[in-house]
């Protein structure tokens, strides 16, 4: 016959066996919640939900904002250098939540104007927004090193 000193000793392991397993469980259960909150957070952002998403899951642009899009890419076929239709396009293309395009022709207005300060921001946040976060730093610093509204005088 076991001793109730011996039974009392199994069943306070047994106990703790089952405590840790419960922990143990609670700790999966409520990381997973927290992961998947996270995940839907991330969704409800749209610069970083349309950064994202395939191409093919995103809504088109609207008839005319292709229009526009189309008649600023061939004015900048035959001039380039024209800074107000780089910024023009990369306005309708961030509006429309075409985020790499968008960052794209922002990078073609500021090789043309350096000095526009505002723009370096809204370019610093669209890639921090992206996740390139290397890129909005040298952006963000880019913006600070140029006093606001230099670069668009004469625009």
């Amino acid at each position: 016959m076991s001793s109730p000193t011996g039974q009392t000793a199994v069943m306070d392991r047994a106990r703790t066996i089952l405590w840790i397993s419960l922990a143990f469980v609670i700790g999966i259960v409520a990381g997973s919640a927290v992961a998947i909150l996270k995940g839907k957070k991330d969704l409800e952002h749209p610069l970083i939900a349309s950064s994202t998403l395939s191409p093919l899951v995103l809504a088109p642009p609207s008839i005319e904002d292709t229009e526009k899009i189309e008649g600023l890419k061939e004015e900048l076929r035959q001039n380039p250098a024209d800074y107000r239709s780089w910024l023009r396009l990369a306005n309708l293309y961030a509006n429309n939540g075409q985020i790499p395009l968008a960052v794209d022709a922002f990078r073609h207005y500021l090789a043309l104007r350096p000095g526009d300060a505002e723009v370096w921001r809204t370019l610093g946040n669209f890639l921090e927004r992206s996740g390139d976060r290397e890129g909005a730093a040298e952006a963000f610093k880019k913006a600070a090193e140029n006093p606001p509204g230099r670069g668009r005088k004469g625009s």
